[in-house]
């Protein structure tokens, strides 16, 4: 019944995702151009407003250069609550108001959806189902958001070892935290890339290279208005904490 709709692994030999949660922030520039430096496409679970001071049309201009550059954008909610415990109306909510932004600054709605948490029971698949969502899990986790670049470092060493190599592989890191972007993340397309995996998109990574795959109502980005703001308001009394 998941076919097709839930992916914890890539499905296409040899490859490996990288991705990015819980962005974007400042610091997501330097990733940016960490990438760029490895000819290396990546994708990002954005969020809108998880944090007070940090809305998503504020940084309107990474979001828009990351999305130029070939990176595949993804949704990950607007405030990243459990999303098992609300409402379908509060679900509802929490994907389409990201939609909503993700339309004015990029001019596309990304299909691919991570649930926070990875927490997926419940109506939150039937939603993401109806809405024509894939939903995007993770096979290796490197704890990077504890800030703990060792550990986070140990973690991708012991799991990528484990399987005969290169097993497909889609990591979960986070892009908010300043060693994942700075750091761990060069280093595992570096170590990935020796290892003779191709590091790129999950959506290329599932065979699904096309950017219409990973986007419907393609258009134009919006111009800047005042529409182009978050509110304490829309957070809907969720924040997660820095």
């Amino acid at each position: 019944r998941n076919v097709g709709f839930q992916f914890n692994t890539c499905t296409e030999n040899n490859t490996l995702a990288i991705t990015f949660d819980d962005g974007p922030q400042e610091i997501t520039e330097t990733l940016l151009d960490n990438l760029k430096e490895r000819n290396v496409k990546a994708t990002f679970f954005m969020n809108g407003h998880a944090y007070q001071n940090h809305c998503i049309y504020d940084y309107a201009p990474i979001v828009q250069r990351a999305f130029k550059e070939g990176h595949q954008l993804a949704s990950h909610t607007w405030s990243h609550p459990h999303l098992p415990l609300l409402s379908e109306e509060e679900i509802r909510y929490q994907i389409e108001f990201l939609e909503v932004a993700f339309k004015k600054i990029i001019g596309a709605i990304p299909t691919y959806f991570r649930p926070p948490f990875g927490e997926r029971y419940g109506v939150v698949q039937n939603i993401l189902r109806e809405k024509g969502y894939k939903m995007i899990i993770w096979d290796l986790d490197t704890n990077d958001f504890k800030e703990d670049l060792q550990l986070a470092t140990d973690l991708y060493n012991t799991q990528i070892a484990k399987l005969p190599e290169p097993n497909p592989h889609i990591i979960l890191n986070h892009d908010r935290i300043v060693t994942t972007s700075t750091t761990l993340a060069p280093f595992e397309v570096d170590d990935a890339l020796k290892r003779g995996y191709k590091v790129t998109t999950v959506g290329d990574c599932i065979g699904k290279p096309d950017k219409d795959d990973w986007y419907r109502d393609i258009g134009k980005p919006e111009k800047r208005d005042d529409t182009w703001k978050c509110t304490i308001e829309d957070m809907h009394g969720f924040e997660m904490e820095l």
